[in-house]
């Protein structure tokens, strides 16, 4: 097996753990004792089985900040979460997230299998919009 350790736009130990890899997967012994430091790595059983459904990545923590760095101002709503007045005039721009990760009960009103926002909720966010717009 040959493998290249520089290439056109490649280079550096990226390249090369690439290239030590593919050595590896095609049979040959390689020592990874030079690269991993001892008592920082160790083994993880992986399934046997291909068809064991058993995640081994990690959940992604929830998106949460502090919208006052964006020049935003938070509001105590679940839905429309930071509002923004304009500078030119009075009008103001209220924005949020809403997702079945963020809001699992929206999988309780789905049609055909496509979850959708309830109509209540469209007319919470605009009474919330009202409420900060003085309506």
């Amino acid at each position: 097996v040959t493998t290249g350790t520089l290439r056109r736009n490649e280079g550096g130990l990226p390249r090369l753990l690439t290239s030590l890899a593919e050595i590896h997967t095609h049979g040959h012994p390689v020592d990874w004792t030079a690269l991993l430091p001892t008592g920082r790595s160790h083994r993880i059983e992986l399934p046997t089985y291909p068809f064991q459904r058993e995640r081994f990545w990690l959940d992604a923590p929830a998106a949460t900040g502090d919208v006052r760095a964006a020049g935003l101002t938070a509001t105590e709503h679940p839905f429309l979460s930071a509002l923004l007045p304009l500078a030119d005039n009075d009008e103001l721009v209220l924005t949020g997230h809403i997702s079945l990760t963020t809001h699992p009960w929206l999988a309780d009103h789905a049609v055909f299998g496509t979850a959708l926002l309830p109509g209540t909720a469209l007319v919470e966010l605009a009474l919330h919009a009202g409420d900060h717009a003085g309506c």
